[in-house]
């Protein structure tokens, strides 16, 4: 009897292991909507038809990304000197500019733009272009007024296969006269787009070039549609030989992927080639495994070839699965089932259990520093050859050192609200020129007033202050160029002196939360003489710091020379030892206090700051590193010592406030889109592999997804890059067309993340400007 009941209680424990096992092994679809799974089909021959053409129009229809992916990969890359696209097209900013065309055929006899000059209406100039490509002139054509299209000869022999870039200059001839001069119009021309061709166009308008993309007429000479999913039958049916991306954000779990390919009904076909690949896009690794050769060629019929795909070494970062495809005959289509992702059972218990060893104290006082536009490999404490931050260094020996921290707007507007709510721009929705922080919001310094603190802000730019509401919370919100002349407000150590005094009036006996926003090493770079000494005595040029100077550069309307770059960099470090200088006055403060000991000090910046090295200066809009990398510099007591800190994790500034919050044993009061870095809360999980969501400031923003190994970028007409961080961190080589599948699944899961709704709703400025902000912001060179 005690047998049979030990046996039935054996079964029973089966039973349920099995039960367990079958709830938690899962198969999903992934979709892009209710109905189409998420997915890209390339071409085969797209590269290599009659006509290769790029749009740069936005219809008032179809702006949303979305729809780039219902159109044919755009063979274009933006190089400098262009804005981004709008409804009319791109438009030249600058007396220069740069565009890459990508061709795998090299027999292309003409260059066509469709174009248009941007001048006054009274101005009897004649707009011309000068050619360059690949270094070689081509000639210049006039530009008469309204749009046209022109064409430029491109001789035999110039073009190369892969990236080649054409390079525009433009000048305007007098009417009346015969004299050229070069001119330097802050837009010079609009282009809607641009074609190469194999014989030359029709005189008159270029017909064809006008109409969009997705208003061609579906025939042999154009490619075939990218979304090929048939709703009625559910399958993905390929129509012609090419390859089918599918990305995918692969689960903690994921097991296997499992997909089948079958031929038509009425008909068996060969499969002369098929090779299905999976690339992780977090660490590069990848699997390929061809299913037939053209030496051993597959009969599909029913039901066809199924195939089941181990992902485990892919699980917990986005993936792309590739299906490369040679079809026989190139006229019958084959069908396949979207993949499903089959996961296994978690492991027993919860290995994401939070970690509360060398807990902070339950109240430290906690100090955020933000240097504006500093860039970290311009810190000697990230391994800059230069003492430029010689007090930061002290204290970041003994905290935690953040590698790859990243802004997610390279614009302290956008910026500020990430860094005081935790959530990203999409869902704080401060994206605007005129977008407010809502008052729903729950900021940092609410949470922190709510348990006990006295806060206080003390900020030198009017992109952190009430009239964008990021005041919220705070018990003293001093926004100094109100107090004082913008000359002197912008100091550095005129803010850590107003910090130091304020220090020195409270009390130990109440926790503190006190926000510093220092200007430099912002421009203006102009360091006093105590911290101008880097710049080379011998210098002898004309550049200077000044906002107009380098957004005159920005725009090539000042040409410079490697010593005049020198000199603006050496400017900037001064700018930043001066910034070094002012944060240790505050640390001394902070360190005379009692509660030094429990005191938490984070270091970082809003945004970076370029130095041509993509040719733009300044802090603009791009999403390059330079851009985005910020110092993130994490003083917290016992935590320099815990091991389990991984330094190089990707972090972004919405971390800022749930890692605040966890030091304070804080919970925050929504979800966040940033995380506890120090795995002090109790939702702090060991979360799969992180990717970083960037975007511009533009209405019609550029935007990035960056991953460890990889970073994509798109503009809303198309256009796209990416690099492979790995080979290339400083972004040089645009490889989209050297890893097709990998740039259209990174840009497809890009697309998906900004479906999601946000969680604020958008709020404008109910007020202009004051006179003061206006005149600060102008002096800091946002205003022109």
């Amino acid at each position: 009897m005690r047998r049979k009941r030990i046996l039935v209680l054996l079964c029973a424990a089966v039973l349920l292991a099995a039960a367990v096992a079958f709830i938690h092994r899962t198969e999903t679809v992934l979709r892009i909507d209710r109905h189409a799974p998420l997915h890209y089909f390339i071409d085969g021959e797209h590269f290599v038809r009659d006509e290769l053409r790029c749009s740069f129009t936005l219809d008032f229809d179809r702006r949303r990304l979305h729809d780039v992916w219902s159109l044919p990969l755009q063979p274009c890359r933006l190089g400098r000197g262009w804005t981004v696209p709008k409804s009319r097209g791109i438009m030249a900013y600058a007396n220069k500019a740069d565009l890459e065309i990508f061709v795998e055929r090299t027999d292309w006899t003409h260059l066509v733009l469709r174009v248009k000059p941007v001048s006054h209406p009274t101005d009897d100039r004649v707009q011309k272009i000068g050619t360059r490509l690949n270094g070689r002139r081509l000639g210049s054509v006039e530009i008469p007024r309204g749009w046209r299209s022109v064409a430029i000869d491109i001789p035999p022999a110039t073009l190369q296969k892969g990236l080649n870039t054409f390079s525009f200059s433009f000048a305007y001839r007098a009417a009346s006269t015969s004299q050229s001069s070069m001119h330097d119009p802050r837009f010079a021309i609009r282009l809607r787009e641009i074609a190469l061709t194999t014989s030359p166009p029709p005189r008159g308008p270029f017909a064809e070039l006008r109409r969009p993309f997705h208003r061609l007429v579906a025939d042999r000479s154009s490619p075939p549609s990218p979304q090929v999913f048939n709703r009625t039958s559910g399958r993905l049916v390929i129509p012609t030989s090419g390859t089918l991306v599918l990305p995918m954000e692969l689960p903690e779990t994921a097991d296997h992927i499992e997909l089948s390919i079958e031929g038509p009904s009425n008909r068996p076909r060969r499969l002369p080639h098929a090779t299905l690949s999976v690339y992780g896009l977090g660490d590069g690794a990848s699997f390929s495994r061809t299913l037939a050769t053209a030496g051993g060629a597959a009969e599909l019929d029913e039901p066809g070839y199924r195939f089941r795909i181990p992902v485990d070494r892919f699980a917990g970062q986005p993936s792309v699965l590739a299906l490369d495809l040679r079809l026989d005959p190139e006229d019958s289509p084959i069908a396949i089932t979207p993949p499903t992702i089959t996961t296994r059972p978690p492991p027993p218990g919860d290995p994401f259990g939070p970690q509360t060893a060398n807990a902070i104290s339950a109240r430290p006082d906690i100090v955020l520093i933000t240097l504006d536009a500093a860039r970290p490999d311009h810190f000697s404490s990230y391994g800059y050859g230069r003492p430029t931050t010689p007090n930061i260094d002290r204290l970041a020996e003994r905290s935690l050192v953040f590698t790859n921290a990243f802004a997610l707007v390279p614009n302290t507007h956008r910026s500020v609200p990430t860094m005081v709510t935790g959530l990203s721009f999409l869902n704080h929705e401060v994206t605007e020129e005129d977008s407010v922080l809502a008052q729903s919001a729950k900021t940092l310094a609410e949470s922190l007033q709510e348990a006990g603190y006295l806060t206080a802000c003390f900020t030198a730019t009017p992109n952190n202050s009430r009239s964008i509401g990021t005041e919220q919370g705070y018990d003293e919100f001093h926004e100094l160029w109100t107090e004082v002349p913008r000359t002197v407000s912008r100091v550095p150590d005129y803010l850590a002196r107003r910090a130091v005094e304020w220090l020195g009036t409270r009390s130990d006996s109440q926790p503190i939360h006190l926000q510093l926003h220092f200007v430099p090493p912002h421009a203006p770079y102009d360091p006093v003489a105590e911290f101008d000494v880097f710049t080379d005595a011998e210098y002898d040029g004309s550049i200077d710091g000044r906002p107009k100077t380098l957004q005159a550069i920005d725009k090539s309307n000042l040409a410079t020379t490697d010593a005049d770059l020198a000199h603006i960099i050496s400017l900037y470090d001064g700018n930043l030892r001066a910034a070094d200088h002012a944060v240790e006055m505050v640390l001394q403060a902070l360190k005379h206090r009692p509660r030094w000991n429990d005191t938490v000090v984070l270091i970082t910046s809003d945004h970076g700051e370029a130095f041509s090295e993509h040719g733009r200066m300044l802090h603009n809009n791009t999403v390059y590193d330079e851009m985005l990398r910020v110092p993130f510099i994490l003083r917290a007591p016992n935590a320099a010592a815990r091991n389990e800190v991984d330094l190089d994790r990707t972090v972004t500034l919405a971390d800022i406030v749930p890692t605040l919050l966890a030091a304070a044993s804080l919970q925050p009061a929504g979800p966040l889109d940033g995380e506890d870095l120090l795995g002090l809360s109790e939702s702090a999980r060991a979360t799969g592999m992180r990717t970083v969501l960037a975007r511009t400031a533009h209405p019609e923003p550029l935007r990035c997804l960056r991953t460890p190994r990889w970073k994509v970028i798109l503009t809303p007409s198309g256009q796209g890059e990416l690099y492979d961080l790995e080979a290339d961190p400083g972004e040089q080589h645009n490889a989209a067309f050297d890893h097709l599948p990998v740039y259209v699944g990174l840009g497809q899961l890009m697309t998906l993340q900004l479906t999601i709704p946000p969680r604020l709703t958008r709020s404008a400025r109910e007020e202009d400007l004051a006179a003061g902000e206006r005149e600060m912001l102008r002096t800091l060179g946002y205003l022109e």
